[in-house]
C-alpha cells in the first residue's frame, strides 16, 4: 500500500509535536530490467522507477541539530548541525543521511538545525535501490530551495554510500 502525503506530514507533527507543515520530497525505489551491477562498471543498464518510494519530510528548527526519525526503523539520530562536516559513520540505518548530509556540508552547503520524518515503502534489503531512494530523498530535502544539479546530487549520493556508510 503506498504512503499518503498527507498521513506523513501528520506523523511528522504528531512526532515533533508541531503545528508547521514540513516540506515533502520523495524518490522512487529503482529496479534494473538488464544490467544489475553493471552501471558502476560503465556497462550497459535498463534502470526503471518503480511506485514505492522513500519520503522526507522536514522543517526548520531551532535547537541547532539535525533530528531525525525513521518510521520504519522506530529509531531516531540527532547531531548538532556544527559537527556534520566532520562526522564519522555509526554503522547504523542512520549513517546514509549522515553521509549525504556531510557530502552537503563538504561542498559547501549550510545546514542548519531541522527535524526529519522518514517513511519509504522501498522493502530494504530488497534489490529496489532503498539506500538510494533514502539518501537523494534526503538531499534534496537539505538542499530545500537551494539548487544542485541532478548529476551532482546523484553523485553525491553514491559517495554517500560507498565511501561514508561503506
Amino acid at each position: 500500500m503506498a504512503l499518503v502525503p498527507g498521513e506523513i506530514v501528520k506523523l511528522f507533527q504528531e512526532r515533533y509535536q508541531s503545528s508547521v507543515t514540513p516540506q515533502l520530497y520523495l524518490a522512487p525505489g529503482r529496479v534494473n530490467l538488464i544490467g544489475e551491477h553493471t552501471d558502476y562498471n560503465l556497462g550497459f543498464v535498463f534502470p526503471i522507477a518503480l511506485e514505492m518510494a522513500c519520503y522526507v519530510a522536514i522543517a526548520p528548527a531551532s535547537h541547532g541539530r539535525l533530528d531525525v526519525f525513521s518510521r520504519d526503523m522506530q529509531s531516531e539520530f540527532s547531531i548538532p548541525a556544527a559537527e556534520i562536516g566532520s562526522a564519522q559513520p555509526l554503522g547504523i540505518w542512520s549513517d546514509y543521511v549522515l553521509g549525504v548530509a556531510r557530502e552537503l556540508a563538504q561542498a559547501g552547503v549550510a545546514l542548519e538545525g531541522a527535524d526529519l520524518f522518514i517513511a519509504s515503502d522501498v522493502p530494504a534489503g530488497s534489490g529496489l535501490s532503498s539506500s538510494a531512494s533514502l539518501e537523494i530523498a534526503s538531499a534534496f530535502a537539505l538542499l530545500g530551495s537551494r539548487q544542485m544539479e541532478p548529476l551532482e546530487i546523484a553523485l553525491l549520493g553514491q559517495r554517500a554510500e560507498s565511501k561514508f556508510v561503506g
